[in-house]
């Protein structure tokens, strides 16, 4: 029996594992702090900045430079979703168990 001695936030296993996560501009639904730590408890880790491993862009504005990157990056065969947030609220409530 091998039991787990982690009491960490981050979940080892959920929805968002293997995925890193970029947030930019002001969220209006809450602080940028409170989504990274949401994303990493459901198995997700925050970027700090726009490459091609990046997996997901969370952007207020289509006209930001970090948006306007990762698009050029997708161009040249990177894969970064681009979220707006109320995608990036959609798919939280979709991850996170309900209470």
């Amino acid at each position: 029996l091998i039991e787990s001695t982690s009491n960490q936030a981050q979940s080892e296993d959920g929805p968002f594992k293997g995925m890193s996560f970029l947030f930019t501009g002001t969220l209006v639904a809450m602080k940028r702090e409170e989504a990274q730590k949401r994303v990493e408890a459901l198995g997700g880790t925050a970027a700090s900045g726009v490459s091609k491993t990046l997996s997901v862009l969370v952007a207020t504005s289509h006209t930001s430079s970090k948006w306007k990157k990762a698009e050029e990056l997708n161009q040249k065969g990177a894969s970064i979703q681009l979220w707006t947030e109320d995608v990036f609220l959609e798919k939280l409530k979709e991850a996170e168990p309900s209470s």
